[in-house]
């Protein structure tokens, strides 16, 4: 969903909420990230837009942290089937707890779909559903 956020001149800053269980445990992941409308990807002839900045925190169970920043990413939009293909790559910059020592990448590919329009007809509440899978060194076992 869009926010008052500026991250960078001339894009729409949106706020991310995820949750989900994988290898590592339980999370949660909120993330703030700038799109730049004006750019698209390549092979993608409907509209679209650029992740061109950003990063998110993963927070686990345990209270341990995983900080990412964006590294790219892109959608796709599909009017026909009124949903988006997005994807993210993150650079892992650190962490708390478990993930103090952690370095490494991760990418995100999901599904977006419009849950909630505004009186413009803009979304403003979307559906994210994916997977983020990664490499991620330095991870201390936390008990």
């Amino acid at each position: 969903m869009a926010t008052t956020h500026n991250l960078r001149p001339n894009t729409v800053t949106d706020e991310t909420h995820l949750t989900g269980n994988g290898s590592l445990g339980a999370f949660t992941f909120r993330e703030l990230h700038a799109d730049d409308p004006s750019q698209h990807p390549a092979g993608c002839s409907g509209p679209s837009f650029v992740v061109v900045a950003g990063a998110g925190v993963f927070t686990f169970e345990d209270g341990s942290l995983l900080v990412v920043t964006v590294a790219d990413g892109s959608a796709c939009i599909d009017l026909a089937a009124g949903n988006a293909a997005i994807t993210v790559s993150y650079q892992i910059s650190g962490g708390t707890g478990r993930f103090s020592e952690a370095s490494g990448e991760l990418r995100m590919s999901g599904t977006l779909m419009v849950v909630l329009r505004n009186a413009a007809n803009a979304p403003v509440l979307l559906t994210n559903t994916g997977r983020i899978k990664g490499t991620i060194f330095g991870v201390t076992h936390w008990e």
